[in-house]
């Protein structure tokens, strides 16, 4: 940057805090992370005392921190910016009327930008709002907490408790099937099908905890990549060829989960095998927690949501289908 360098009105860097905000407000998690810069140096300071992130961890989870606000609309929004060479920034006011919140909130931001290869990124961001998150939202976020609980772990390695998308399979009318074919045949399906199971859970980054006769069950730090796993399950038993033909049935939760030696416990747990067993043959049903980790990404597509009893499980439960 020339040392004569004087700083000039951005209206470019204006109309990207605009585009970002709208981001933020109609969760559109892929394009907000999207205007990230990728320099080491990118950083999150919110107005909660545990919204202070940093680089990758906040590139990997800010989408789940979008996820759970309230859907909400800008009422107004005033913003300056500023360039000076490679470098740039803005502050910006805006007034928001969150879904549970009876008038709108005045949200306050700073934000710093690179130019990286010729494109302006968001390399840090201040939210200086005065009202506390669990007064706006009534509640504090605690998508980061489950994130960061996870990520510090040895990958799948969770020592006593920790945040996890866990997933239940079975085979739909087994006893049926292993009474037509006999026991030996049928045994070596269910050898198979198994096999086919560890191996896709291999490929998406999950991991076999327990089989019971012709289901499974297994844990995922990513959610994303647990959709991705039970599709792409649901495709190959679909496509296989010979008879008997098996069909399955897939059910998706996440949240915290506690490690018991070699098996997981827990409400998220128990939800997640009640979802596998009142889904439909072929299908894969997905509780609302594991459906808000992947927010409005494209990749994934889900019907629309039901509320099912559960047993065992007070109250009744948003469901969703995923498309496969």
């Amino acid at each position: 940057m020339p040392m004569d360098a004087a700083p000039r009105r951005s209206y470019e860097l204006e109309s990207i805090v605009r585009r970002w905000l709208h981001a933020i407000f109609n969760q559109q998690p892929k394009t907000a992370v999207n205007l990230f810069s990728e320099s080491d140096a990118l950083s999150y300071i919110g107005t909660d005392e545990k919204e202070y992130w940093a680089g990758d961890n906040l590139r990997r989870g800010y989408g789940a921190h979008m996820s759970e606000a309230d859907p909400s609309v800008m009422k107004a929004l005033d913003v300056d910016a500023w360039e000076c060479g490679s470098f740039g920034w803005a502050r910006s006011k805006a007034e928001v009327l969150f879904q549970n919140a009876d008038q709108p909130v005045l949200l306050r931001q700073s934000m710093v930008f690179l130019l990286e290869d010729g494109i302006w990124k968001i390399a840090h961001v201040h939210n200086s709002n005065p009202v506390p998150n669990v007064e706006v939202f009534g509640y504090v976020h605690k998508a980061y907490d489950d994130f960061l609980a996870t990520v510090a772990k040895d990958d799948l390695k969770l020592e006593s408790s920790g945040s996890a998308t866990v997933m239940f399979t079975d085979i739909v009318g087994s006893s049926a099937l292993a009474e037509a074919v006999g026991d030996q045949r049928w045994a070596r399906l269910i050898s198979d099908h198994l096999k086919l199971v560890d191996s896709l859970l291999n490929q998406f980054g999950g991991r076999l905890v327990k089989t019971m006769g012709d289901g499974t069950m297994s844990i995922f730090t990513s959610a994303g990549r647990a959709l991705k796993a039970a599709a792409e399950l649901q495709r190959a038993v679909d496509g296989m060829d010979g008879e008997p033909k098996l069909t399955i049935r897939v059910g998706l939760n996440t949240g915290d989960i506690v490690e018991a030696g070699d098996d997981f416990l827990g409400t998220v747990v128990n939800k997640a095998a009640r979802i596998a067993s009142i889904a439909d043959p072929g299908e894969i049903r997905v509780s609302d927690a594991t459906r808000a980790m992947v927010g409005n990404s494209k990749e994934y597509e889900f019907g629309s949501p039901v509320n099912i009893a559960l047993k065992g499980l007070d109250g009744e439960h948003r469901l969703y289908r995923l498309e496969w």
